[in-house]
């Protein structure tokens, strides 16, 4: 196999690129008629049910409308009239029973045809019912062509709208109660001797009609219409189970609440799957409590499922077309590009093997793209050839400069072997320089650390000179005080005598007062036993005036008053006299034991003047002494204040020491930290003269491995032949 046919293919690399690019494409159109289909087929499948459910609606007003047609024909029968008028008459109602059978039985979805009678008095009557009497209440079932259900229907909203005026209405759907079907009433007035006189009802199966039109012939086995009224029933469903039932509410309940807010097309979960609804409501003409809705439904995966058959039907058709356009494009690309691709392939080839020869030329006879390829290369050819003239003197001028570049680096790199070694003794002068200052510096810290001491020291010693002249001062004062109350009290000892020998006199006066108010005290006591006598006496006539009173009834009342108010007064009165009689004892004893202390204070009196006259002489000596004591104080506070000077001085210094001692531990550290620094910066040029010995060592490698190079490179050029 040549290297041709081994090189891949210019022609297989065309088809490699297009066709993922013909397969993207053919993804895009895929997606894109897939969303397309899946929109049409959608669209679709909303047309055809707003057409069923129109269909549907039409047909269902139709049938309804027929029913109406049916209940006014019997309203206006006069056999109607006859029984509403005379229930009691049994031939009348056996004749309006036979005949509303009959008429039952011509409809085959028909559950009854019933009459209603309204009698003006509100009152029962009584019916024939095959030979049993029934009580029929007014405004319920008078006569059912079907069902024992004579006598029931009361009240029923289908009977009280005609008796309102209504002249048609129409029911909800509900359940039969005699064949539990689905069915509904449609309800006009009978009129009878001008009034209206009752009513005519038919109720026709729903499910006749709905079983007819749940399903048809065009539809799937998951198309069906179903029906619902405005309470969230269903009225009318291929699964019976759900009609008209709780279970059918729950089920019916999300696409109840979205058709409820007026959605009319939507998509939601059912029977679990999503499927898609269309909805039309049902508008009766008159009054109706038949709020229906009729509703198309289509399983959404049988939609898509239509899209996917058809996309498929796509894809096939457009990977054929792929295919057949992928040979196309081989069988063009062969004839029109690898052929003549091929035979400059080959002139080239040529070339090449001819070991460097770059004058040689491919000879160009087309005038297309490949034409032009090869008058490029041609040219390229001629260019190269210029090129490698010029990189031959290259070579030969590297060689020059790759000798001056040898020499220039060995120098280099000697003159930064001595730098290195310069570098290592300026490092290790620092390392001499960072212990002394780190020495300095811990000597600086110590003495700094003793004048804190001796500041801390002195500081103390300034407060207690401070102290104790204070309290110096204060003694000195003290004493000063002393002195000048001592003389105050030796004088007013002085006063003290003299006032002394005066009341000693005054107490030999008081004395014989005393004596004088001792003897009139028993004066006094007589005068206290009157007066407790008068209390008792007084005591006594008001408890018999209050006896009196006592005895003379309601009469004697306000004198009984009085008796008590006076009986109290001398009780209070006797209590004041027994009050008086112990301070006046009290008073007694108080003065004879005066008398005797008078007596003895006179004595006593005697004896504190002398005292007094001692103690005058006591303050006289206390005075002198405390003068002589102030005297030597001062000169105690005078050695103090010299002292207090000295303190504060020593305590100046001591500052002015410790802020040099700072101020030095600072200029300490600064050396400190400037000796790191020159220390790093050392390193730092040292690991840089390595990292550019370094350099120049790789420098002259590189300028080897260039020379040995441009040797081989210089062989290399020389085989080219350009002349």
């Amino acid at each position: 196999m040549s290297e041709m046919q081994r090189r891949s293919s210019v022609v297989q690399r065309f088809l490699l690129f297009t066709l993922p690019v013909v397969i993207v494409i053919l993804a895009v159109l895929t997606v894109f008629n897939y969303n397309r289909l899946s929109t049409i087929q959608l669209d679709l499948k909303t047309e055809v049910g707003n057409t069923t459910t129109e269909s549907v609606k039409q047909a269902l007003l139709t049938w309804v409308l027929d029913q109406v047609d049916i209940v006014r024909a019997i309203a206006v029968d006069d056999r109607a009239a006859a029984v509403i008028a005379d229930p009691e008459d049994s031939d009348v109602y056996s004749e309006a029973r036979a005949w509303l059978t009959d008429f039952v039985a011509q409809f085959p979805y028909m559950e009854n045809i019933v009459l209603v009678r309204f009698s003006e008095e509100g009152a029962p009557v009584q019916v024939d019912l095959g030979g049993v009497q029934t009580e029929v209440p007014d405004g319920s079932f008078l006569v059912a062509g079907a069902g024992s259900i004579v006598g029931l229907g009361g009240g029923r909203n289908y009977i009280e709208a005609v008796r309102a005026g209504s002249e048609v209405f129409i029911s909800e759907a509900y359940l039969s109660i005699t064949s539990g079907a689905p069915i509904f009433v449609v309800s006009v007035p009978v009129e009878a001797n001008g009034r209206v006189a009752g009513v005519a009802l038919v109720a026709p199966r729903l499910d006749y009609f709905t079983d007819r039109f749940g399903t048809m012939e065009h539809f799937s086995h998951s198309e069906y219409v179903f029906m619902s009224d405005d309470g969230g029933n269903l009225i009318a469903h291929p699964n019976p189970d759900l009609v008209l039932t709780e279970e059918g509410v729950e089920a019916f309940a999300p696409v109840y609440e979205i058709a409820r807010s007026g959605e009319n097309v939507f998509q939601t979960e059912f029977g679990g799957t999503r499927n898609l609804y269309v909805a039309n409501i049902v508008d009766f003409d008159g009054d109706t409590a038949a709020n229906w809705k009729i509703f198309y439904r289509e399983d959404m995966v049988k939609i898509t499922e239509t899209s996917r058959r058809a996309l498929v039907a796509f894809v096939i058709t457009a990977a054929a077309i792929a295919v057949v356009l992928s040979i196309l494009i081989l069988v063009l690309s062969r004839r029109l590009i690898k052929r003549p691709l091929g035979v400059v392939d080959g002139e080239l080839a040529t070339i090449a093997s001819g070991r460097g020869d770059l004058t040689r030329r491919i000879e160009v006879k087309r005038n297309d793209e490949i034409g032009a390829i090869s008058d490029s290369f041609n040219s390229f050819l001629g260019t190269l050839a210029g090129m490698v003239k010029r990189v031959k003197a290259t070579v030969e001028a590297n060689l020059a400069v790759r000798s001056q570049l040898s020499a220039s680096t060995t120098e280099a790199s000697a003159a930064v072997h001595e730098i290195t070694a310069n570098i290592g003794s300026i490092e290790r002068v620092l390392e001499r320089l960072t212990d002394q200052v780190h020495v300095a510096s811990s000597s600086t810290e110590e003495i700094q650390r003793n004048i804190d001491t001796l500041s801390d020291q002195t500081n103390q010693q300034s407060a207690a000179v401070a102290q104790s002249t204070a309290s110096v001062e204060e003694m000195i004062a003290s004493l000063r005080n002393t002195a000048i109350v001592t003389e105050q009290r030796r004088e007013v000892a002085d006063s003290l005598v003299v006032a002394a020998e005066a009341n000693s006199e005054n107490l030999a006066t008081t004395v014989s007062a005393i004596g004088e108010v001792n003897t009139r005290i028993d004066s006094i006591l007589e005068m206290t036993s009157v007066i407790d006598g008068i209390s008792a006496q007084t005591n006594l006539l008001a408890m018999n005036a209050a006896i009196e009173a006592a005895h003379a009834g309601d009469v004697g009342r306000g004198f009984s008053v009085v008796a008590d108010e006076i009986r109290k007064l001398a009780e209070s009165s006797a209590t004041s006299s027994r009050r008086i009689a112990d301070e006046v004892k009290t008073i007694i004893d108080s003065i004879r034991t005066s008398n005797t202390n008078v007596t003895q204070l006179g004595k006593t009196l005697d004896d504190m003047i002398e005292q007094i006259r001692v103690m005058a002489a006591t303050f006289s000596e206390i005075y002198n002494s405390t003068m002589e004591i102030s005297a030597g104080s001062d000169q105690v506070l005078k050695a103090m204040t010299v002292l207090n000077e000295v303190s504060t001085r020593i305590a100046t210094a001591t500052t002015e020491m410790k802020t040099g001692s700072q101020h030095t531990v600072e200029a300490m550290n600064a050396v400190s930290d400037l000796t790191g620094t020159t220390r790093s910066a050392v390193q730092e040029i040292t690991m840089g003269s390595q990292e550019i010995l370094q350099a120049m060592s790789d420098l002259q490698e590189h300028a080897e491995e260039i020379g040995r190079k441009t040797d081989e490179l210089s062989d290399n050029v020389s085989q080219f032949v350009t002349d």
